[in-house]
Protein backbone atom coordinates (compact mmCIF):
# COMPACT_ATOMS: atom_id res chain seq x y z
CA UNK A 1 0.00 0.00 0.00
CA UNK A 2 2.79 2.45 0.92
CA UNK A 3 4.72 1.70 -2.28
CA UNK A 4 1.62 2.10 -4.47
CA UNK A 5 0.65 5.36 -2.76
CA UNK A 6 4.17 6.74 -3.11
CA UNK A 7 4.36 5.84 -6.81
CA UNK A 8 0.88 7.14 -7.61
CA UNK A 9 1.40 10.41 -5.74
CA UNK A 10 4.80 10.80 -7.39
CA UNK A 11 3.30 10.47 -10.89
CA UNK A 12 0.53 12.93 -10.07
CA UNK A 13 3.03 15.31 -8.51
CA UNK A 14 5.24 15.09 -11.58
CA UNK A 15 2.38 16.01 -13.93
CA UNK A 16 1.18 18.87 -11.74
CA UNK A 17 4.74 20.09 -11.18
CA UNK A 18 5.54 20.07 -14.91
CA UNK A 19 2.43 22.11 -15.70
CA UNK A 20 3.16 24.52 -12.86
CA UNK A 21 6.77 24.86 -14.01
CA UNK A 22 5.78 25.76 -17.56
CA UNK A 23 3.23 28.31 -16.34
CA UNK A 24 5.78 29.81 -13.93
CA UNK A 25 8.35 30.00 -16.73
CA UNK A 26 5.92 31.89 -18.95
CA UNK A 27 5.08 34.27 -16.12
CA UNK A 28 8.66 34.89 -14.97
CA UNK A 29 10.23 34.68 -18.47
CA UNK A 30 13.53 33.48 -17.09
CA UNK A 31 14.00 30.06 -18.77
CA UNK A 32 12.60 27.99 -21.69
CA UNK A 33 9.55 25.79 -21.20
CA UNK A 34 11.44 22.50 -21.37
CA UNK A 35 13.70 23.57 -18.51
CA UNK A 36 10.99 24.94 -16.21
CA UNK A 37 8.76 21.96 -17.05
CA UNK A 38 11.50 19.46 -16.20
CA UNK A 39 12.37 21.34 -13.01
CA UNK A 40 8.74 21.45 -11.94
CA UNK A 41 8.29 17.76 -12.75
CA UNK A 42 11.29 16.82 -10.61
CA UNK A 43 10.16 18.90 -7.67
CA UNK A 44 6.58 17.62 -8.07
CA UNK A 45 7.73 14.00 -8.15
CA UNK A 46 9.73 14.32 -4.95
CA UNK A 47 7.11 16.36 -3.13
CA UNK A 48 4.17 14.23 -4.31
CA UNK A 49 5.94 10.96 -3.56
CA UNK A 50 6.92 12.06 -0.06
CA UNK A 51 3.40 13.33 0.65
CA UNK A 52 1.82 10.13 -0.68
CA UNK A 53 4.13 8.00 1.44
CA UNK A 54 3.34 9.92 4.62
CA UNK A 55 -0.39 9.76 3.95
CA UNK A 56 -0.16 6.00 3.32
CA UNK A 57 1.78 5.43 6.56
CA UNK A 58 -0.72 7.51 8.53
CA UNK A 59 -3.68 5.75 6.87
CA UNK A 60 -2.19 2.32 7.58
CA UNK A 61 -1.75 3.14 11.26
CA UNK A 62 -5.29 4.47 11.50
CA UNK A 63 -6.64 1.42 9.67
CA UNK A 64 -4.81 -0.94 12.04
CA UNK A 65 -6.42 0.74 15.06
CA UNK A 66 -9.87 0.58 13.48
CA UNK A 67 -9.44 -3.09 12.52
CA UNK A 68 -8.41 -3.90 16.10
CA UNK A 69 -11.46 -2.10 17.47
CA UNK A 70 -13.69 -3.83 14.93
CA UNK A 71 -12.31 -7.24 15.91
CA UNK A 72 -13.04 -6.48 19.54
CA UNK A 73 -16.66 -5.70 18.72
CA UNK A 74 -17.06 -8.90 16.67
CA UNK A 75 -15.59 -11.03 19.47
CA UNK A 76 -17.81 -9.43 22.10
CA UNK A 77 -20.92 -9.66 19.96
CA UNK A 78 -20.80 -12.69 17.64
CA UNK A 79 -18.05 -14.54 19.50
CA UNK A 80 -19.86 -14.45 22.82
CA UNK A 81 -23.14 -15.67 21.35
CA UNK A 82 -21.40 -18.37 19.31
CA UNK A 83 -19.78 -19.72 22.47
CA UNK A 84 -23.20 -19.78 24.16
CA UNK A 85 -24.66 -21.58 21.15
CA UNK A 86 -21.97 -24.27 21.21
CA UNK A 87 -22.69 -24.79 24.89
CA UNK A 88 -26.38 -25.18 24.00
CA UNK A 89 -25.53 -27.90 21.47
CA UNK A 90 -23.19 -29.66 23.90
CA UNK A 91 -26.06 -29.82 26.39
CA UNK A 92 -28.34 -31.48 23.86
CA UNK A 93 -30.15 -28.37 22.56
CA UNK A 94 -33.17 -29.02 24.76
CA UNK A 95 -36.36 -26.97 24.40
CA UNK A 96 -35.64 -25.26 27.70
CA UNK A 97 -32.07 -24.52 26.66
CA UNK A 98 -33.22 -23.07 23.35
CA UNK A 99 -35.72 -20.77 25.03
CA UNK A 100 -33.07 -19.54 27.44
CA UNK A 101 -30.56 -18.98 24.64
CA UNK A 102 -32.85 -16.85 22.49
CA UNK A 103 -34.24 -14.98 25.50
CA UNK A 104 -30.76 -13.60 26.20
CA UNK A 105 -30.33 -12.13 22.71
CA UNK A 106 -31.00 -8.40 22.43
CA UNK A 107 -34.16 -7.71 20.42
CA UNK A 108 -34.04 -5.25 17.55
CA UNK A 109 -32.26 -4.73 14.22
CA UNK A 110 -28.49 -4.85 13.90
CA UNK A 111 -28.42 -1.18 12.94
CA UNK A 112 -29.60 -0.37 16.49
CA UNK A 113 -27.24 -2.89 18.11
CA UNK A 114 -30.00 -5.48 18.31
CA UNK A 115 -29.43 -9.18 17.62
CA UNK A 116 -32.49 -10.20 15.60
CA UNK A 117 -30.23 -11.26 12.72
CA UNK A 118 -28.14 -13.39 15.05
CA UNK A 119 -31.34 -15.04 16.31
CA UNK A 120 -32.33 -15.84 12.71
CA UNK A 121 -28.85 -17.25 12.05
CA UNK A 122 -28.86 -19.50 15.11
CA UNK A 123 -32.36 -20.75 14.27
CA UNK A 124 -30.99 -21.76 10.87
CA UNK A 125 -28.11 -23.57 12.56
CA UNK A 126 -30.59 -25.39 14.80
CA UNK A 127 -32.59 -26.39 11.72
CA UNK A 128 -29.39 -27.91 10.33
CA UNK A 129 -28.70 -29.60 13.66
CA UNK A 130 -32.21 -31.12 13.76
CA UNK A 131 -32.30 -32.37 10.15
CA UNK A 132 -30.99 -35.64 8.74
CA UNK A 133 -31.29 -34.39 5.15
CA UNK A 134 -27.88 -33.27 3.84
CA UNK A 135 -29.37 -30.75 1.41
CA UNK A 136 -31.53 -29.25 4.14
CA UNK A 137 -28.47 -29.05 6.39
CA UNK A 138 -26.44 -27.36 3.66
CA UNK A 139 -29.11 -24.79 2.84
CA UNK A 140 -29.70 -24.01 6.52
CA UNK A 141 -25.98 -23.59 7.24
CA UNK A 142 -25.50 -21.26 4.27
CA UNK A 143 -28.51 -19.20 5.35
CA UNK A 144 -27.15 -18.97 8.90
CA UNK A 145 -23.67 -18.01 7.69
CA UNK A 146 -25.11 -15.25 5.49
CA UNK A 147 -27.12 -13.82 8.37
CA UNK A 148 -24.07 -13.90 10.65
CA UNK A 149 -21.80 -12.16 8.17
CA UNK A 150 -24.43 -9.55 7.32
CA UNK A 151 -24.85 -8.76 11.02
CA UNK A 152 -21.08 -8.55 11.38
CA UNK A 153 -20.62 -6.18 8.43
CA UNK A 154 -23.40 -3.87 9.57
CA UNK A 155 -21.69 -3.58 12.96
CA UNK A 156 -18.32 -3.00 11.27
CA UNK A 157 -19.59 -0.45 8.75
CA UNK A 158 -18.07 2.67 10.41
CA UNK A 159 -14.76 0.87 10.96
CA UNK A 160 -14.52 -0.30 7.35
CA UNK A 161 -15.28 3.21 6.10
CA UNK A 162 -12.73 4.73 8.43
CA UNK A 163 -10.04 2.19 7.54
CA UNK A 164 -10.30 2.84 3.79
CA UNK A 165 -9.64 6.50 2.84
CA UNK A 166 -12.04 7.77 0.19
CA UNK A 167 -9.31 8.40 -2.36
CA UNK A 168 -8.06 4.78 -2.39
CA UNK A 169 -11.27 2.77 -1.89
CA UNK A 170 -11.75 1.66 -5.49
CA UNK A 171 -8.05 1.09 -6.05
CA UNK A 172 -7.72 -0.97 -2.87
CA UNK A 173 -10.79 -3.03 -3.75
CA UNK A 174 -9.52 -3.88 -7.23
CA UNK A 175 -5.80 -4.29 -6.55
CA UNK A 176 -5.07 -5.08 -2.90
CA UNK A 177 -7.86 -7.34 -1.63
CA UNK A 178 -6.51 -10.70 -2.80
CA UNK A 179 -6.67 -13.94 -0.83
CA UNK A 180 -6.27 -17.70 -1.26
CA UNK A 181 -8.59 -20.66 -0.81
CA UNK A 182 -6.40 -23.69 -1.16
CA UNK A 183 -4.47 -23.23 -4.40
CA UNK A 184 -7.04 -20.78 -5.81
CA UNK A 185 -6.10 -17.10 -5.73
CA UNK A 186 -9.10 -14.78 -5.68
CA UNK A 187 -9.58 -11.01 -5.75
CA UNK A 188 -12.76 -9.32 -4.55
CA UNK A 189 -12.54 -6.97 -7.55
CA UNK A 190 -13.04 -9.92 -9.94
CA UNK A 191 -16.09 -12.12 -10.50
CA UNK A 192 -15.92 -15.47 -8.73
CA UNK A 193 -15.08 -18.21 -11.23
CA UNK A 194 -17.95 -20.54 -12.07
CA UNK A 195 -20.65 -18.22 -10.69
CA UNK A 196 -23.26 -17.16 -13.26
CA UNK A 197 -24.15 -13.82 -11.66
CA UNK A 198 -21.82 -10.79 -11.42
CA UNK A 199 -20.04 -10.78 -8.05
CA UNK A 200 -17.09 -8.39 -8.45
CA UNK A 201 -16.91 -5.57 -5.92
CA UNK A 202 -15.95 -2.11 -7.14
CA UNK A 203 -15.91 -0.38 -3.75
CA UNK A 204 -15.53 -2.56 -0.63
CA UNK A 205 -16.86 0.23 1.57
CA UNK A 206 -20.32 -0.24 0.04
CA UNK A 207 -22.09 -2.98 1.98
CA UNK A 208 -24.04 -3.97 -1.13
CA UNK A 209 -20.77 -4.76 -2.92
CA UNK A 210 -19.40 -6.69 0.04
CA UNK A 211 -22.50 -8.79 0.65
CA UNK A 212 -23.05 -9.64 -3.01
CA UNK A 213 -19.51 -11.00 -3.16
CA UNK A 214 -19.47 -12.72 0.24
CA UNK A 215 -22.86 -14.41 -0.15
CA UNK A 216 -21.78 -15.86 -3.50
CA UNK A 217 -18.44 -16.93 -1.99
CA UNK A 218 -20.19 -18.77 0.85
CA UNK A 219 -22.50 -20.61 -1.53
CA UNK A 220 -19.73 -21.60 -3.93
CA UNK A 221 -17.22 -22.87 -1.37
CA UNK A 222 -19.54 -24.22 1.33
CA UNK A 223 -18.68 -27.87 0.58
CA UNK A 224 -15.29 -27.28 -1.05
CA UNK A 225 -12.55 -29.57 0.33
CA UNK A 226 -10.15 -26.61 0.50
CA UNK A 227 -12.04 -24.95 3.34
CA UNK A 228 -11.76 -28.12 5.45
CA UNK A 229 -8.01 -28.53 4.95
CA UNK A 230 -5.53 -28.48 7.83
CA UNK A 231 -4.51 -24.94 8.85
CA UNK A 232 -1.02 -23.80 8.02
CA UNK A 233 1.70 -24.72 10.46
CA UNK A 234 3.91 -22.06 12.06
CA UNK A 235 6.77 -23.13 9.77
CA UNK A 236 4.63 -22.72 6.64
CA UNK A 237 3.41 -19.30 7.78
CA UNK A 238 7.01 -18.20 8.41
CA UNK A 239 8.06 -19.38 4.94
CA UNK A 240 5.15 -17.53 3.35
CA UNK A 241 6.11 -14.39 5.22
CA UNK A 242 9.64 -14.64 3.85
CA UNK A 243 8.34 -15.06 0.30
CA UNK A 244 5.78 -12.27 0.62
CA UNK A 245 2.78 -14.59 0.33
CA UNK A 246 -0.24 -14.43 2.56
CA UNK A 247 -1.36 -17.55 4.44
CA UNK A 248 -4.83 -16.87 3.07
Amino acid sequence: MVLNATATAGVVGSAVGAAAGVLAGHWLRWAPDYFTGALGAGIGTLTGGWTGKQLAIWSRGKAAKLVLEGNRIVIQDIGTQSARFLELLENGATSEGRRAFFADLRPGPTERHGQDRLATAFRSYLAAFDSDDLEVKRAAMIAGNCEIVYHEHVRLEPYIRGAMPFIVRRCATQRLMTYEIGETILTVGDDLPGVSMPTAATNWVRIEDRMRYVFALFRKFHNAPEVFSTPYSEVEIARMGESGRSPG
